[in-house]
């Protein structure tokens, strides 16, 4: 009986395990992916979050869609073209509008549809000739989901490249805004702590709350910087060996977009202070701010003033990971001191 029910098993598991065809040829073979979801684009005064995945193609190449379906429906910028939630864009010589598709999930005897061709983009890299794909409600402009997650993601796609944590930087706590209600960490005023310590000039309400915000990128197969998929932290008092913040505690994700959404969102999760939106190669993160499906909660390293034992040396570990969970991570000291109060000093960065 025991055998049977493993040879039942076997049968039934593989039918859970879904993923789908790339939209160009070859459909069954992993291609390189220079964007992934959540890549920070458009200006720092309109910034927005990159809606799918960009694949390097050459321009002319065929593209096809993965589903079948009854009518075909252009974007609105009008290089793309969208079947039930999976949108094609950046292509030309589309196929007529309000056609019936036959996809390639559909077609084990036959050839797909071609929908287009990858059109003529730029010079290589993260702005030249590609295909964006993304998945994602046309009708209400959203959520758009990971595609290299989404039901398993691509076939055979596989990650083998380390992101990369370059540094961590160190701010006062809202010092960016003008009260607590209602922060935005890029306006221009900012004071680094670093900048309080070498000036010699401690102020009271420095302890009171710390933003940090990680530089990172992914090398995504050998092609082009991009962002990361996930990104976390823990922080011990060494002391006593007291976690204030554990693993699960911030646990920032993109599994999708919108929402969070474009704007002020896009400023939460971002420095775009340290950064150009357009063609990236390094992100920079706010690590407390914490994502989810519905937006982002504003968030910061707090101390209670008022606990015994608080001053002493902190160890923040930080990490990095990709979709296929590749990761870096970096180790961090501070020393917090609340007899004057006063953080005394920074640590270096250790690998």
């Amino acid at each position: 009986m025991k055998r049977l029910i493993y040879i039942l098993l076997i049968m039934i598991i593989p039918l859970y395990i879904i993923s789908y065809p790339w939209p160009i040829r070859p459909f069954d073979t992993a291609h390189s992916v220079s964007a992934t979801l959540g890549d920070v684009r458009g200006t720092s005064i309109a910034p927005r979050f990159h809606r799918g995945i960009d694949i390097p193609a050459d321009s002319g190449t065929a593209v096809f869609s993965i589903t079948s379906g009854d009518s075909v429906k252009y974007t609105s910028t009008g290089d793309g073209i969208y079947i039930d939630n999976m949108w094609y864009i950046h292509i030309e010589n589309m196929i007529n509008r309000n056609i019936p598709v036959t996809g390639i999930l559909d077609t084990t005897t036959s050839s797909p549809t071609q929908i287009g061709e990858v059109m003529d983009y730029g010079q290589p890299g993260p702005s030249g000739d590609h295909l964006h794909f993304q998945i994602g409600n046309p009708t209400t402009n959203g959520p758009f989901y990971n595609p290299l997650l989404y039901d398993d993601g691509f076939d055979n796609y596989i990650d083998n490249n380390d992101p990369t944590i370059q540094s961590l930087q160190y701010y006062k706590a809202f010092t960016e805004i003008n009260g607590r209600e209602a922060a935005i960490e890029t306006t221009t005023v900012r004071e680094g702590l670093d900048t309080i310590l070498f000036n010699n000039t401690y102020h009271p309400e420095v302890c009171e709350g710390i933003d940090i915000s990680i530089h990172t990128n992914d090398v995504n197969n050998i092609w082009e910087t991009s962002g990361i998929y996930r990104y976390y932290c823990n922080i011990v008092h060494l002391a006593n060996n007291d976690t204030i913040i554990s693993l699960l505690d911030i646990d920032n994700k993109f599994d999708q977009v919108e929402p969070p959404s474009n704007g002020d969102d896009v400023n939460f999760v971002y420095d775009l202070e340290e950064s150009e939106p357009a063609n990236s190669t390094t992100f920079e993160y706010w690590l407390f701010n914490e994502i989810d499906d519905t937006g982002i909660t504003n968030g910061w390293l707090d101390f209670d003033t008022n606990r015994v034992g608080i001053d002493g040396l902190y160890k923040i570990s930080v990490y990095a990971e990709d979709v296929d969970s590749n990761y870096d991570s970096i180790i961090d000291t501070f020393i917090v001191d609340y007899q004057d109060p006063r953080i005394l000093s920074i640590g270096n960065c250790t690998r």
